[in-house]
């Protein structure tokens, strides 16, 4: 694995970071000074205090904001330094991650065009939960993928094979964000990166199948960090209860679930996150700092925007996640931790192994920026419901409706036709090229078209106002 490099917890175990929180503030606002041109505007403490868990905020300069499509990132932790180290490395995380998508060049070209060395097609059907059967149904997937142009990035798969060929523009549509971490160390980025994955893989599962999983015991937690944190809450007698969603991964994920009765639901809201890390006294941490991260204190009129979780309004639509019938130690939780941020993440690969799932990672760092950002791809994880009801002609119809040039995509939407025919999803996406092409007409044949082949309920009023505006025009 000579790609990875030992990375020292030099901060110590307590903080789980390469550099303590101050000398990283201090350390990336040089670089950002380095580059000449505004990325950070400022950061900002935003929490009230209330519930004594600081809440960072970064704000970009205008002009990355336009890069990344969103003003500001948050940033959480135990102390004020972790909180806003936190919100400035989530900004250089965003900004890495879309310079990479929008501004980088990749090599561009068909599967059959790379020399050796690409992702195998088998990974790239995983990454739609398709499980075929028999060898006519894999080759018909495989003859509509050759046809394709994909972007392709240089990978690592820490569990053996070394650097691959990935087809980014295949996962991005299914992942987009999800997956991208910065860290002082590509290692430290490399583990953030992974847990985010598990995180929300876990959490999509658990949602879809409104599984009840183990309560843990709060008496069972013994980090003094995590004991501090509890403390806080039951101060404001905050009702918590804490879960282990990790599932059959092997790897420890920390659901939890908050509500203050003094003051919900009239200035508060029911909190539901979850947190994953290596060790499962550090995803305690996590889903703790995120819940303080969205309450608000617990005391404000605004609403948190939910995340890979849902939102509840009542006590009764989380009552499988408040069950508590299954008890368990948060030491009888699954450990990959280590002092070597190298050793967690070849950890974290196995543990997924153990369970068939693969993990790539893609360097994002910015090259002048210099400060080590990842992009996680595990083909086969769950992501809300962005990795469901998929298969490889809609996949590869939605593909094409991002190709600039109408004529290419027509092009390619026939051979998608041509092997899966009479489909709503490829009329639909036919009729769309042709209505970027200017072509109003013969866009509406194909929508009338998609209207006849029973379209899913949710897709109907797309196809309505697509209609609506061919008419118009």
């Amino acid at each position: 694995m000579g790609f990875l490099k030992d990375s020292f917890k030099e901060s110590g175990a307590t903080l789980d970071k390469a550099r303590p929180a101050d000398e990283t503030l201090k350390w990336v606002r040089n670089r950002f000074n380095s580059l000449g041109v505004p990325i950070l505007q400022d950061t900002e403490r935003v929490d009230k205090g209330r519930l004594g868990i600081p809440v960072y905020v970064s704000r970009y300069s205008p002009s990355v904001s336009r890069l990344t499509g969103t003003p500001r990132q948050m940033g959480k932790g135990a102390t004020p330094a972790q909180a806003e180290a936190s919100a400035v490395m989530e900004l250089v995380e965003r900004f890495s991650l879309f310079n990479f998508v929008k501004e980088r060049e990749h090599r561009t070209c068909r599967r059959m065009d790379l020399e050796a060395g690409a992702v195998p097609l088998e990974d790239m059907l995983k990454a739609l939960h398709l499980k075929y059967h028999g060898e006519e149904a894999i080759s018909k997937a495989g003859r509509l993928i050759e046809t394709l142009t994909f972007d392709w990035v240089k990978a690592f798969c820490p569990t053996g094979g070394g650097e691959f060929w990935l087809p980014f523009s295949w996962f991005w549509p299914l992942n987009e964000y999800n997956g991208s971490a910065s860290g002082n160390s590509f290692e430290e980025a490399a583990v953030q990166a992974l847990s985010e994955v598990v995180e929300r893989h876990v959490c999509s599962i658990i949602t879809h199948e409104k599984l009840s999983t183990p309560a843990i015991e709060l008496n069972t937690i013994k980090d003094p960090v995590a004991r501090e944190l509890l403390t806080k809450f039951q101060g404001l007698n905050i009702e918590l209860v804490l879960k282990d969603f990790s599932l059959d991964l092997g790897i420890p994920t920390v659901g939890a679930i908050a509500w203050d009765p003094s003051t919900f639901p009239s200035s508060s809201e029911i909190v539901y996150t979850a947190g994953t890390a290596p060790d499962p006294q550090r995803a305690v941490i996590r889903a703790l700092t995120e819940v303080a991260q969205l309450a608000g204190d617990f005391d404000r009129e605004g609403e948190y925007v939910e995340s890979g979780l849902p939102k509840f309004s009542s006590l009764d639509e989380a009552s499988y996640v408040l069950d508590k019938a299954v008890q368990v130690s948060v030491e009888s939780m699954p450990n990959c931790s280590s002092e070597n941020f190298r050793i967690e993440v070849e950890g974290l690969c196995k543990a997924l192994a153990d369970v068939g799932l693969k993990a790539y990672l893609v360097d994002i760092t910015h090259p002048e920026l210099a400060v080590p950002a990842v992009y996680a791809v595990i083909p086969g994880n769950h992501f809300r419901d962005r990795t469901r009801n998929l298969d490889v002609a809609f996949h590869c119809a939605r593909m094409v409706d991002s190709i600039e040039h109408p004529q290419k995509a027509l092009s390619i939407l026939t051979a998608i036709d041509d092997l899966y025919s009479e489909r709503y999803d490829t009329a639909f996406y036919t009729g769309h090229a042709h209505e970027q092409f200017g072509d109003y007409a013969e866009a509406l044949k194909w929508y009338n078209k998609a209207f006849l082949l029973n379209p899913a309920p949710e897709e109907v009023a797309s196809i309505y106002c697509h209609r609506g505006v061919c008419y118009k025009e």
